[in-house]
C-alpha cells in the first residue's frame, strides 16, 4: 500500500485502491454541514392543500433548504410533530418563507394552501434526532 508524499499528494478515484483511506480525504458526501447544499437553488417539492382537516402530513424526499407556505383560505396551523405540541400559524392571504432543515411538515385548519419545499441533496437519514421542537436538536 502506497503512502502519500509531496509528489503523489493528489489521488484520483482511479488510483484510490493504491492508498489507504487514512492517507487522503477527498470523498465528498452531502451532509447537514455541507454549505453548498444551502447555497444553490433547491429542487422544488410542491404540495397543494384543498382541505387540511384533519391534519395533512407532507414528507419531503430529502432535507429542505427552505419552505414557503401560502394560506389562501383559513388560518393554517403548522407543526413539525404529529401532535402539534409546538405549532405556528399562517393567516389567510399570507405567505411565509422559513429557512429550515426539515423532512416533515404537518398542517391543519386551512381550506386552501400551498407548500413549496426547496430540497437539498441531503438524504432524510441525515437528521438523526427528533427535530420537532419537542426535543433538543443536535446539529
Amino acid at each position: 500500500m502506497a503512502t502519500l508524499d509531496d509528489n503523489t499528494r493528489w489521488v484520483t478515484p482511479e488510483r484510490e485502491s493504491e492508498y489507504s483511506s487514512s492517507s487522503y480525504n477527498f470523498k465528498y458526501q452531502a451532509s447537514l454541514h455541507s454549505v453548498g447544499n444551502y447555497q444553490v437553488a433547491g429542487i422544488p417539492h410542491v404540495t397543494t392543500i384543498t382541505q387540511a382537516t384533519p391534519a395533512t402530513g407532507i414528507n419531503f424526499a430529502s432535507v429542505t433548504r427552505a419552505i414557503t407556505i401560502t394560506s389562501t383560505a383559513g388560518t393554517l396551523t403548522g407543526s413539525f410533530d404529529t401532535d402539534f405540541t409546538n405549532k405556528f400559524y399562517v393567516p389567510a392571504g399570507t405567505t411565509v418563507r422559513l429557512e429550515l432543515k426539515v423532512t416533515n411538515l404537518y398542517v391543519s385548519d386551512s381550506t386552501s394552501a400551498s407548500v413549496v419545499g426547496e430540497l437539498t441533496g441531503i438524504p432524510v437519514s441525515a437528521i438523526y434526532n427528533n427535530w420537532s421542537g419537542s426535543a433538543a436538536a443536535k446539529v
